[in-house]
């Protein structure tokens, strides 16, 4: 559709082609962005995923060591009081 300006001249539409055609193609590249960013999220969350299994599997590691530790100074205590019962026990009928 023509129009005319307040001076006479012949208007166009074609500014206004031109701005949605910029802010298509702004909102192409918006997408896109956005895309790549949800790719790269998704990457992270796969990659936070994989430390916190790693952790995990190290804190499991760490907890069997302990729980290894703690038995071995029970049988030591053990063996200290029954070390200590029979040295007693001599050293009474002495």
């Amino acid at each position: 559709m023509l129009e005319f300006s307040l001076k006479g001249e012949a208007m166009t539409d074609e500014p206004q082609v031109k701005f949605w055609a910029s802010n298509a193609n702004k909102l192409d590249l918006i997408l896109l962005s956005l895309q790549r960013i949800q790719e790269d999220l998704q990457m992270a969350k796969c990659q936070i995923k994989t430390e916190i299994h790693k952790v995990k599997d190290d804190q499991n590691y760490v907890n069997d060591s302990l729980l290894k530790l703690n038995r071995n100074f029970a049988d030591i205590n053990d063996r200290l009081h029954g070390l200590e019962l029979s040295h007693n026990r001599q050293n009474s009928s002495t």
